[in-house]
């Protein structure tokens, strides 16, 4: 293939997806390309002398009516073959339209295309990897292809023609190094597409290109160049603009004027450079105010002044990528010095670039993993992160865990690729930058080493509320009791297998080695010996039939904690076995990677020891997870909860230990407040009812903590709330389903549009759910989270649809608002918080609370739903300022006025009696 090539970029439409099964082509449609310039175009459509579906007709937008004078596909074989001929065929998806084609000149006599064929999906996902989707209507979108009408095969042809030479150039502009790594591969690609690669590597190889200077090679790896942004060398010290006139002048019409903003800078600002003794912030700010300008303009004045490290933790991925693609380039573009960035992540997220490399000596029966080792190849060029993420692959897919990071620790200097690492440059680089990003669960477990990043580092928690959750999952299980014997038995593998080479075979043959490996034969001995004396007490103490109650397919039993202190306390000394063993295991493997520097261990297997290294690695982790189940339950019996789950009574290799703390106690103060100076805290609802209980809610001492609700966006608009008067009916599931249904349907019938329902209770969700799908009026299609479609599914579903009802659950319902604001009608919350919810944790929290004689409904009750009100008023300016609550039971909560104190001033709230006539 070469510049004199004719390129025929074909997509056709046609009845069904199965040629075999009588679906016949409606519409074909070429482009020609030749030396990436679109030379000519062919469009015709045929008529299938039968009926074209309906289905197929809403897709693709040809009816009957359009066909019945077209010709037939006998009328225009000849054609079609003639044109085709002496040309390479391409498409995206190549194995549906070339043998669909095919098939049907076979039906009518012709001869089969003996031409070459390619594919542009598989070189799309190998040259583009890191495209979010590899729908041609998205990568159209993506590369701004015009693509009026997707599934109309003119339109179709005439994009894939132009990403075709999009992906020709692509391919020509990959280190030679690159193109030969993937040949090496050898990816299973559709057809012919493999030649592409192989002949442009030629092209290449001919033209002796040198590499990018941005480009480097290490052991045939061609890596992008580490260009993360570092604080600048600029020692002037900056004057924070405080008055209007001042910040006017910095905006440059780039910015709005939000006077609640304004205050939220200066106040961040003082609290740093001119209180005595600064003080915890909480900023509760309407959606829409410029909340993330708010904070971070002051304090990029006090990083770049000051020198200082500023943290900013947010709960979601969305969140983190505004602030990184539009908030922190916008101050770029407006202060008078520069800001840099860096967004740090669990090491699992990042590719271990010597595990990578390993992999590539194995050639896998896996089409699918020899097509993401290419991704990758081509990815490298590209990263200066490492983030896996960016390659928006399914994180399930076995392979990737081959060639991720599994520990937080950098990597030892023997390591070949040591100074290319990427957790080692972003560690390094976090030292050196204004901004870094974290998620509230990095957070939580890194405190300590992010306060190291400088004397006083900044912390900012954006989206607050979440940050208490965040903190207590570290501390909760879901712990299989065999696990640690698996990773015993993988490292017994890596010992003696005999498929494959051993740790016998691969390690040098050396008197102290062999010492050595016989010294963890041995600890693995008796590490296994100790656990299972373990697990058979477990299962004599817990896991009799008589302790079992049957839950679904599972069954379950809820230990006595001091039942559990006593079994703890029985097996103490097979408990310090077990550690005593491990440690060994982890100093001499320790060795063995102190080890691999020298020159009698360059020859070994690395991928052979790379496998052993993180079985030994799962076992440790293994080992701190069970420790620290123990220790909670030793430390903090009052406020720890665990239930055994299992499928088989008598076979302890198939429970669970599920359980942790109930509630957060001090751990947020332990783990994180302490290593930092005072905070700031901010979310669109953050506030409940009173300081005391708002700063109860986020551990914060009232005496340094200082409060301030900024929501007159949503005052000014004055939203209503309407509450139906449904109490009477919730004890009635039945009829409180077909009521919530028949004004789903009166909302849904007053006008085309997208209605969001929040639930509480899944049970009624299916109830209403239910009701409406057994519905033969119901035009709108129903999705239902978790019943019907996962969130990936519905988000998918509702992209072409202007009409929908979506029912999801509350935590789902504000983060859709969140995301796609416009997307939706009305807001409807189906019911709220107000029974017991099954959740142990939950159940735990509310028998913690009785027993300290306090008042459930105010403490859990009322926060809860204020803040999911609070959440859904941000949203109300682009949902016509109603928001529809069916749960009437808040109508006569004991703590009703103290509801509608907290929410924002102007707020209505109205009462609608339920027309239903059961």
């Amino acid at each position: 293939m070469n510049k004199k090539t004719i390129y025929s970029v074909v997509d056709l439409e046609a009845t069904g997806t199965d040629a075999s099964a009588d679906d016949r082509i409606i519409q074909f449609s070429c482009t020609f390309v030749q030396d990436q310039k679109i030379i000519d175009s062919f469009s015709t459509l045929i008529n299938p002398l039968k009926a074209i579906p309906e289905r197929i007709t809403q897709l693709t937008g040809i009816t009957n009516a359009m066909v019945k004078n077209a010709p037939s596909f006998r009328d225009i074989a000849s054609l079609l073959y003639h044109m085709l001929q002496n040309t390479v065929f391409v498409a995206h998806n190549v194995n549906f339209d070339f043998p669909f084609l095919n098939y049907e000149l076979k039906q009518i006599g012709y001869p089969q295309l003996k031409i070459k064929a390619i594919d542009t999906v598989t070189m799309s996902q190998i040259l583009l990897p890191t495209l979010p989707s590899y729908q041609l209507r998205r990568i159209s979108s993506y590369f701004n292809i015009i693509h009026k009408h997707p599934h109309s095969a003119s339109s179709d042809a005439y994009a894939t023609a132009y990403l075709l030479i999009l992906l020709i150039n692509r391919l020509r502009s990959l280190p030679y190094d690159t193109l030969k790594g993937i040949i090496k591969i050898q990816p299973k690609l559709p057809r012919n597409t493999m030649e592409m690669f192989k002949d442009t590597l030629q092209q290449v190889k001919d033209i002796h290109r040198p590499l990018s200077s941005y480009l480097r090679v290490k052991r045939g790896l061609v890596l992008r160049r580490n260009n993360i942004n570092r604080r600048h060398d600029d020692k002037t010290t900056y004057k924070f603009p405080t008055s209007k006139p001042e910040k006017l002048r910095l905006y440059q019409s780039q910015l709005e004027w939000y006077p609640q903003q304004a205050k939220m800078m200066n106040e961040i600002y003082r609290n740093y450079t001119k209180d005595k003794k600064p003080s915890n912030w909480m900023f509760e700010v309407a959606m829409g105010m410029g909340r993330k300008i708010g904070y971070t303009l002051p304090l990029a004045y006090l990083s770049h002044n000051q020198h200082q490290v500023v943290i900013i933790s947010t709960a979601s991925k969305l969140l983190r990528k505004q602030l990184w693609d539009q908030t922190i380039p916008t101050l770029n573009n407006l202060l008078p010095f520069h800001v840099s960035k860096l967004i740090i992540k669990d090491s699992a997220n990042y590719i271990d670039l010597n595990r990578y490399f390993n992999t590539l000596r194995v050639h896998e029966k896996s089409n699918q993993t020899q097509l993401v080792k290419a991704m990758i190849l081509v990815w490298l060029t590209i990263t200066t992160t490492g983030d896996l993420n960016e390659l928006h692959i399914n994180p399930k897919i076995p392979y990737l865990n081959e060639v991720r990071h599994y520990q937080d620790q950098t990597q030892h200097r023997h390591n070949p690729f040591y100074y290319q690492d990427f957790i080692r440059q972003h560690q390094i680089a976090a030292h050196r930058v204004n901004f870094i990003i974290v998620s509230h669960s990095y957070l939580c477990t890194h405190a300590k080493e992010l306060s190291h990043l400088s004397k006083h580092p900044y912390l900012v928690i954006d989206e607050a509320d979440k940050l208490p959750q965040a903190e207590i999952s570290q501390y909760r299980f879901n712990f299989n009791l065999n696990l640690i014997n698996i990773e015993t038995r993988k490292i017994m593998g890596d010992l003696h297998q005999t498929h494959n080479h051993n740790l016998y075979d691969i390690l040098p043959n050396h008197f102290t080695v062999r010492r050595k490996l016989k010294l963890i034969q041995g600890a693995l001995a008796e590490l296994s010996r100790a656990y299972q004396k373990i697990m058979y007490r477990f299962s004599i103490t817990f896991l009799q039939r008589r302790l079992l109650t049957p839950v679904g397919k599972h069954m379950l039993t809820m230990p006595s904690l001091k039942k559990f202190q006593k079994y703890i306390n029985k097996e103490n000394p097979n408990f310090q076995v077990l550690n005593h063993d491990i440690n060994i295991i982890k100093k001499i493997t320790n060795y063995f990677q102190d080890m691999s520097g020298k020159r009698s261990y360059r020859r070994i297997n690395r991928l052979e020891m790379d496998n052993y290294y993180h079985h030994v690695s799962m076992l440790i982790n293994a080992k701190d997870m069970f420790n620290a189940i123990i220790d909670q339950i030793q430390s903090h019996p009052e406020n720890c909860i665990f239930k055994a789950i299992t499928n088989e009574p008598h076979n302890v290799a198939s429970c669970y230990l599920k359980g942790g703390l109930i509630s957060i106690g001090n751990h947020l103060e332990k783990d994180l407040y302490q290593y930092f100076r005072p905070m700031i805290f901010t979310d669109h609802a953050l506030m409940v009812n009173g300081a005391k209980l708002t700063n109860s809610r986020m551990k914060l001492p009232l005496s340094n903590t200082r409060q301030k609700s900024d929501l007159d966006k949503i005052s000014e608009a004055k939203p209503a709330i309407n509450v139906y008067q449904t109490s009477s009916l919730f004890h009635q599931p039945d009829q409180y389903c077909k009521a919530l249904a028949t004004l789903i349907l009166a909302k849904a019938s007053k006008k085309p549009q997208r209605l969001l329902v929040g639930f509480s209770s899944l049970k009624l969700m299916t109830g209403t759910f239910n009701v409406l799908t057994d519905v033969d009026q119901v035009e709108e299609p129903v999705y239902a989270l978790g019943i019907n479609g996962s969130k990936k599914r519905i988000l998918k579903r509702l992209t072409n649809a202007q009409r929908a009802i979506v029912f999801t659950n509350l935590t789902w319902f504000n983060q859709l608002n969140f995301n796609y604001p416009k997307e939706f009608g009305e807001l409807i919350i189906a019911d709220l918080p107000l029974d017991t919810n099954e959740n142990m944790y939950y159940k735990a929290k509310v028998h913690q609370i009785k027993q300290s004689h306090q008042d459930v409904k105010r403490l859990m009750q009322l926060p809860e739903i204020i803040l999911i009100i609070k959440r859904s008023l941000n949203y109300l300016p682009t949902h016509k300022n109603r928001l529809v609550i069916f749960d009437g039971r808040i109508l006569n909560h004991p703590y009703f006025k103290q509801f509608a104190r907290a929410l924002p001033q102007g707020v209505i709230i109205n009462q609608r009696k339920v027309k239903f006539n059961g």
